[in-house]
């Protein structure tokens, strides 16, 4: 069960992990209208929110989900995080004055070493074999956990609550010249309609006050 109170996340009545970020640029203009969806490109959750909230990596995001399904909370979702970049979509440009940014814990494309995928750390983890749709070679992508998916689609709910979101994308739609994330071994076409289009019963997205 996730709820939003003054822009943190919770679960019930305690606040997720926070790591907090100083790479934002103040609160939204306007009530942010999308959702983007980001992979990590790396290990542990907990690590990739530590670099998000060091000054030096020029970038954050508004949460960091592991592969668990725990979510940590980087920057206020009332602010604006530093996760599109230079990006497009709709008329729209910088998607982070629009958007909140989700990562989730997860390697991306994998490097083939023999017969198998492996993280660049060598490690073997569970993957498909695809081409992204921007272009590219066919190459194994980490798959996402179911829990961490069913995560994602109930904090995604508790945003819909929360913000007027409207849509939701992934960071190779409004980008596609630079970047890969999610890939295809995340189905965005079944996270939006879980989220937009689904049952909304499936989770609590209580607006708390």
């Amino acid at each position: 069960m996730f709820a939003i109170r003054k822009g943190t996340l919770y679960t019930g009545n305690t606040p997720v992990r926070q790591i907090p970020s100083p790479n934002t640029s103040g609160p939204f203009r306007h009530s942010p209208r999308f959702i983007v969806m980001h992979f990590t490109a790396g290990g542990a959750a907990e690590n990739s929110a530590a670099w998000l909230a060091n000054p030096r990596a020029g970038a954050s995001a508004h949460l960091v989900i592991g592969r668990d399904g725990t979510p940590i909370q980087c920057v206020n979702l009332d602010m604006r995080a530093w996760h599109a970049g230079r990006s497009h979509w709709q008329g729209l440009s910088g998607l982070n004055d629009h958007a909140i940014g989700i990562e989730l814990a997860n390697w991306g494309p994998l490097a083939r070493s023999g017969d198998n995928w492996v993280t660049p750390r060598g490690e073997q983890v569970p993957c498909i074999e695809a081409a992204h749709r921007n272009g590219g070679p066919v190459r194994g992508w980490e798959t996402f956990p179911e829990r961490q998916i069913k995560a994602a689609i109930a904090i995604a709910h508790a945003l819909t609550a929360y913000h007027p979101i409207s849509g939701i994308l992934g960071h190779d739609e409004i980008a596609p010249e630079r970047k890969l994330d999610p890939g295809p071994a995340f189905d965005m076409a079944s996270f939006r309609k879980a989220v937009l289009g689904g049952p909304q019963a499936l989770v609590s997205t209580e607006h708390l006050p």
